[in-house]
């Protein structure tokens, strides 16, 4: 691989994107939106309104990458309803997301502290 994954921060764009935008819109939609630097360390993920495609832009010394993952069976990305400029979100939820999982979705608590 060509990057050490651990040693990003990870960022979700809540709002949709044109999935057809290049990496210097989405360093756009990164500066104005989301109020972050879109040439530091860091991953910014994205998706369309159809959820069934992410983008991901990161800068590398002297370009930009992106990584794209289209799903092509049936079902969507899970996409979290916050409307924060940008969430930051972990190794983690981003292996979970990645994998089908809805890392965003929050159990309700039934019985309480139970210690």
């Amino acid at each position: 691989m060509f990057f050490d994954f651990d040693a990003y921060e990870y960022y979700i764009a809540p709002q949709s994107v044109d999935m057809r935008c290049g990496a210097q819109k989405l360093a756009q939609i990164v500066i104005a939106q989301m109020e972050l630097d879109p040439l530091s360390k860091k991953m910014f993920l994205f998706t369309g309104k159809t959820r069934k495609g992410v983008k991901i832009l990161t800068w590398d010394r002297n370009g930009w990458w992106i990584l794209y993952k289209k799903l092509y069976a049936r079902g969507t990305f899970a996409w979290p309803k916050s409307e924060e400029a940008a969430m930051a979100i972990s190794m983690t939820q981003i292996r979970q997301f990645l994998s089908g999982e809805d890392c965003w979705r929050k159990l309700p608590e039934l019985y309480g502290d139970l210690s």
